[in-house]
This record gives C-alpha cells, structure tokens and sequence, in this order.
C-alpha cells in the first residue's frame, strides 16, 4: 500500500504545480504583470523570475510523475515554493 500511496502523493502535488504553470503560460501578459508588480523575487528581474517560476512548475511536475530524479524534481518544487511564499511576504 505504500508504493500506491506514495505515487498518489506525488500525482497530487504535481497536479497542482502543472496546473498553476499552465495558468500562468495562458495569460503570460498577466503572469509578467504580477511577477513585476506583486511579486517581488529577491536577485532576479520579474520577466526572467516570471520565465523561471513558470518553467519550474511545468517542467519539474512531469519529472516528478514519471520518476526522473525524483529527488531533483522534488527539491525543485520545493525552491519554487520557497520562492513564492518569501516574495509574497515582502
């Protein structure tokens, strides 16, 4: 039961992270305004945190679901959401 536990954890949590990057690729022109008026990323400028914020959370998801460097995928996901909660503290 563990192993299935283990893989619904992971579907979850990669569900949500896809889903919020395709949100923010449908509307690049909000995503853009938000990272430079809302969201204040330490060391980068909002277009490339936007860029990079929204790469991590499209890409990592599926190497997380399908087992490549789980680990990687997961510390990942766990930046980005470092990331997001810092600059939105500010």
């Amino acid at each position: 039961l563990q192993p299935a536990a283990a893989l619904a954890a992971r579907l979850y949590v990669a569900q949500v992270f896809f889903l919020s990057g395709l949100t923010k690729l449908r509307a690049w022109d909000t995503t853009l305004a938000l990272f430079a008026d809302e969201y204040h990323v330490p060391l980068l400028p909002p277009a490339l945190a936007a860029v990079a914020g929204t790469a991590g959370e499209i890409v990592l998801p599926v190497l997380l679901v399908l087992g490549f460097g789980g680990r990687f995928a997961a510390l990942g996901l766990f930046v980005v959401n470092a990331v997001a909660v810092v600059s939105l503290a500010e």
